[in-house]
């Protein structure tokens, strides 16, 4: 016969033994989607081919039209996709906009401020905007009650603005 002391400790051991069995299928099933995203992607590029220019011109203004703003004579898009923002740009390009008329912005959460330069690099090298380009950063003031494992992986939200656009 087993005594309680003797019981609790199986039932303890048991019960880790599930939570380690849990986080590994967790890790697999994590792993598998990724992979599966990634042979989506891969398909999805081979099966689409190289967008010609009115490809580019209809996927760029199905973007603005669903992401996008427009405000006195500019007009923008805000996101915190780095392939969204690089089509975007891409977009603008073609569409005979200047990479001198575009103003970006960073848009962060406040307890992110001592981060806001890296932040800043990150977008310059995913955009290929220079510094001078970018506003004055800007700043939720509400802090988050959850927690983020890798806060260094958040970069905030990019505002694109393309200046002296329309009528």
């Amino acid at each position: 016969t087993l005594s309680a002391a003797q019981k609790e400790r199986l039932i303890k051991k048991v019960f880790s033994t599930l939570q380690k069995g849990r986080k590994k299928a967790q890790k697999i099933q994590r792993r598998l989607r990724e992979q599966k995203r990634k042979q989506l992607i891969k398909e999805a590029i081979k099966e689409l081919g190289k967008l010609s220019g009115r490809d580019l011109f209809i996927a760029g203004v199905a973007l603005y039209w669903a992401e996008g703003f427009r405000k006195d004579n500019r007009l923008g898009l805000a996101s915190s996709d780095p392939a969204m923002i690089k089509f975007f740009l891409r977009w603008l390009a073609a569409s005979g906009v200047p990479q001198t008329d575009i103003r970006l912005r960073v848009g962060l959460n406040i307890s992110h401020k001592k981060r806001v330069r890296a932040v800043q690099k990150y977008w310059e090298v995913q955009t290929g905007i220079p510094a001078a380009q970018f506003q004055k950063p800007f700043f939720q003031k509400f802090k988050w009650k959850k927690h983020f494992p890798k806060p260094e992986e958040y970069f905030g939200v990019l505002r694109i603005r393309a200046n002296n656009q329309g009528p």
